[in-house]
């Protein structure tokens, strides 16, 4: 269970070094200011962390 729970850390934070500048400047694009930028890409990750369990990779849609 342990290492199971190590193995979602880590593909978690790949999935974070990952992502988070494409979430930044998504963020910047859509007029978010430059001060709330950190603080709105902490909340996308927060979110994806707590629903990942629901991703459905055949329902997903860009």
């Amino acid at each position: 269970m342990e290492r199971a729970q190590q193995e979602v850390k880590d593909a978690y934070t790949v999935l974070f070094l990952k992502h988070h500048r494409t979430v930044e400047k998504f963020a910047f694009q859509c007029g978010v200011k430059v001060n709330d930028i950190p603080d709105v890409t902490q909340e996308v990750f927060v979110k994806l962390y707590r629903f990942l369990h629901q991703f459905k990779r055949e329902r997903f849609t860009t």
